[in-house]
């Protein structure tokens, strides 16, 4: 008999309107049952700008993991990953991989695979190898109207650094990466 391992990861923008109206960059684990196995809400604060209303847009304070039959993961959102205090948050975890959903556009709103090659993806690149975790991003393709026009484009890259999987930016499609 095959276990189904199947898992989804989904960046949302949620809300907690328990006491007052606060928004928060969110990401969750969902399992093979349909539960919620992890909800993560991003650290950074850079994900809304500056003079944003502080009562209402908030940012979360931990970072959880969970184990699963394959493997312990944990988030980090966007700028997350370059957050320092996040970074070791997350590797006080021991996660064997970090799932990372991002939302990257360059102010000319074009998806300009060469600048990706040449001038970022090696930061993303690095900025992994220095936490040592296999970690898994994706970038949202998006409209310049709504977010700035983010680019897509997705990664596996293994804890040492190297490119195992990628999309090219205005690619859509699904990595099928064994792990």
């Amino acid at each position: 008999m095959q276990v189904d391992t199947s898992h989804v990861c989904a960046s949302i923008f949620s809300d907690d309107f328990r006491y007052a109206a606060r928004f928060y960059d969110t990401a969750v684990l969902v399992g093979p049952s349909g539960d919620m196995l992890l909800k993560y809400r991003r650290i950074d604060p850079q994900w809304h700008d500056q003079i944003s209303n502080s009562k209402l847009y908030r940012e979360g304070t931990e970072c959880p993991a969970v184990d699963t039959p394959i493997g312990r993961f944990s988030f980090a959102i966007c700028g997350d990953l370059f957050n320092d205090t996040v970074a070791e948050q997350v590797r006080e975890q021991h996660p064997s991989y970090l799932l990372m959903p991002f939302a990257r556009s360059f102010d000319s709103g074009l998806s300009d695979q060469t600048r990706w090659e040449t001038e970022e993806r090696q930061v993303y690149i690095e900025r992994v190898q220095k936490m040592a975790i296999t970690t898994l991003m994706v970038n949202s393709m998006g409209e310049k109207d709504f977010d700035g026009g983010s680019f897509g484009g997705a990664m596996a890259i293994h804890a040492n650094g190297r490119v195992t999987h990628s999309l090219d930016l205005g690619m859509p499609g699904i990595i099928v990466a064994a792990i």
